[in-house]
């Protein structure tokens, strides 16, 4: 590993995690992060080609750097994350266009694109949320509380969805906190007549504290932020490379 590569790796993790912080605690990120992260970017890029001054590696490192940024741009338009998100991803595509040869540090498999094994490593821990909800959800039931009251309306899909995306929380800290969106709210019809209601989409810039029933406890969604688990995901990968890789191999690995 060379020294421009390896200072490329802690400044990557070091502007993650303080965006991971910045997030968490406003969820908004400066857009000054970004660009120290892309000047540091195009500085290892820089000392790359100074390093290896061919015509074959820079077309490699465009590829590396073009082929995942587009495809960070396209889901970012589609609304599969935001903006801070796809920033982020296109930062590491051009500060880590390709993992070192000596990546990972343990046994494992890194993509030729070095930023979609992030990716990859990225979606696979936000599923954690979904185990977090569920161990959740069986603790508050096991302790004898109905987890849909009011909601008996719902349809059983809905609640199944539910189980595994929301969990119980105070309405104030709803209400108060980052951290939670409602997942529920009460709808009114024309005539007056009122009915709580599961909501399994949200939008962080959606105010529905009005439509919050009132009560002590409402189903919400607890959202941790992707960067955060962009973060971890980098150092994952450094460590184990790509985890859908490595679980790939192990649930199909014998049947090759």
């Amino acid at each position: 590993m060379y020294a421009y590569e390896a200072f490329s790796y802690a400044i990557s993790i070091a502007l993650l995690a303080y965006a991971s912080i910045e997030d968490v605690k406003k969820r908004e990120i400066s857009d000054r992060v970004w660009l120290v992260f892309a000047f540091f970017g195009l500085a290892a890029r820089a000392i790359d080609l100074a390093t290896f001054p061919t015509l074959s590696h820079f077309l490699d490192l465009a590829f590396s750097i073009a082929i995942p940024s587009v495809l960070f741009l396209g889901l970012f338009y589609l609304g599969f994350f935001g903006g801070a998100d796809a920033k982020a991803f296109m930062c590491i595509a051009l500060s880590n266009p390709k993992p070192s040869n000596s990546l990972p540090i343990f046994d494992g498999y890194l993509l030729p694109y070095y930023a979609l094994s992030i990716f990859n490593n990225s979606v696979i821990l936000s599923l954690s949320t979904i185990l977090l909800n569920l161990a959740f959800n069986l603790s508050w039931l096991i302790s004898g509380r109905p987890l849909f009251d009011g909601l008996e309306a719902e349809s059983t899909w809905k609640k199944v969805v539910a189980f595994f995306t929301c969990r119980k929380a105070r309405t104030a800290e709803v209400r108060s906190s980052p951290s939670f969106c409602a997942a529920e709210v009460v709808e009114r019809s024309k005539d007056g007549a009122s009915r709580r209601r599961i909501k399994l989409i949200y939008r962080l810039d959606e105010d529905d504290e009005e439509l919050l029933p009132d009560s002590e406890y409402v189903l919400a969604h607890f959202t941790v932020p992707l960067i955060v688990f962009v973060t971890i995901g980098f150092l994952a990968s450094l460590l184990f490379g790509d985890i859908i890789i490595l679980l790939v191999l192990v649930i199909f690995g014998r049947f090759v």
